[in-house]
């Protein structure tokens, strides 16, 4: 597995909220209709400063049925990470077969207000390497009759899987 340079990663797949006009909010929604509306603010949850805001009161919750703050911070969790690898990239610099896990997760308790603080694992290929590895698959006839050839192409993809840590930051204090 190839990691890829924390500076790379802030540099080059990170979200800066000040590059686009519209919030996260608009920008889940709009990417995300079936979604309707996401009860969030604040930023892209990088830092603990650039948070993601729950907002359990927000006049799209209904506020009858039982709210699910954690469902909500693994749809974010989601979403950014195919706004970051797949939507804000350009063609030929896209990932493909992403994959995600969590690492850490720490409540913190700072200034009256209650913060989940996630942290994951991001691995996936990149386009050269996602179509690279798709060609030695078809041009083998997906390995069919060839065990000892499947197992190496499996070693060879996961040797070529791009991988980094982010983090994400959410302000749950108003579900908490």
């Amino acid at each position: 597995m190839r990691h890829i340079d924390k500076d790379f990663v802030i540099n080059n797949i990170n979200l800066k909220v000040e590059n686009t006009k519209e919030t996260p909010r608009e920008i889940l929604e709009a990417d995300n209709p079936s979604a309707g509306n996401i009860p969030i603010s604040g930023g892209w949850g990088y830092t603990q400063e650039d948070c993601v805001i729950i907002n359990k009161d927000d006049p799209s919750v209904v506020q009858s049925i039982p709210f699910n703050g954690v469902a909500l911070e693994y749809f974010f969790v989601e979403k950014r990470i195919y706004e970051e690898l797949i939507i804000f990239r350009k063609p030929g610099q896209k990932f493909n077969g992403i994959k995600w896990e969590m690492l850490e997760q720490e409540l913190i308790h700072k200034n009256d207000r209650q913060y989940d603080h996630l942290r994951f694992l991001i691995k996936g290929h990149t386009d050269k390497d996602w179509d690279y590895l798709n060609k030695i698959f078809e041009d083998n006839n997906k390995f069919i009759d060839d065990p000892e050839g499947f197992e190496k192409h499996l070693k060879e993809n996961e040797e070529l899987l791009s991988c980094y840590e982010t983090d994400y930051w959410f302000d749950i204090t108003s579900f908490y």
